[in-house]
């Protein structure tokens, strides 16, 4: 392995590279969390983005419990692997996904595409990386000891496995045709929100902040 491109640096045997224990312990459930050839990359965060938030400090222990029991993860580990997902969107203070899809979509500043999963999608893609996970670490056991595909996130379609994506839909019908403006002060009849004789939300640059006058209706 090469430490880096310039000619002066030299290059590093790979058996003198040492990684925290918590990296080591959870590398396994990184991999298979971030995108192997089983399970989807989250948008926009590739491989280098999420390796970087995972060998910040305690980020790895998040990722502790994948594939490190063949019984479905618990509540609160769930919990811990999604608290990483926010960390890699950049969020630390946020615990829940769903918040940090708002915050994102509050700025403006990435396309719906672009956005992490919902809770629901996410929980879904976790109960898959645990599964591969556990296939992983029982590569050297003749018999495995694995859950059920269809209570780990796939679902069976015509004799086949395909992932099961999501359970509930990806945002509340209302919010389909949801208009914001991009207004910064006043939000007078000339604010999208307004002109259309709607309140602004915490969607808009005001936030709902303003002298939009169906605010107040």
């Amino acid at each position: 392995m090469r430490a880096g491109t310039s000619k002066n640096r030299k290059f590093i045997p790979i058996h003198q590279i040492t990684l925290p224990e918590p990296v080591i312990r959870s590398i396994i459930g990184f991999h298979a969390l971030t995108g192997c050839d089983s399970t989807s990359q989250f948008a926009g965060k590739g491989k280098k983005t999420a390796w970087k938030v995972f060998v910040e400090k305690d980020n790895a222990s998040l990722l502790k419990d994948l594939g490190e029991d063949s019984a479905s993860l618990g509540e609160d580990k769930v919990k811990a692997i999604e608290k990483f997902i926010c960390h890699m969107y950049s969020y630390e203070k946020c615990e829940s996904v769903n918040q940090v899809r708002l915050k994102i979509f509050v700025k403006g500043k990435s396309s719906l595409n672009g956005l992490p999963p919902t809770q629901d999608a996410l929980h879904k893609h976790i109960a898959r990386a645990h599964y591969q996970s556990l296939v992983w670490r029982q590569s050297l056991v003749a018999s495995q000891k694995l859950p059920s595909p269809t209570i780990s996130g796939w679902k069976e379609v015509n004799g086949e496995l395909v992932p099961d994506l999501l359970s509930l839909d990806p945002m509340p019908s209302v919010c389909e045709q949801l208009v914001t403006c991009s207004c910064k002060t006043g939000c007078t009849l000339r604010c999208g929100c307004a002109g259309k004789k709607l309140l602004c939300t915490s969607g808009c640059e005001c936030a709902g902040s303003c002298q939009n006058p169906y605010n107040s209706y």
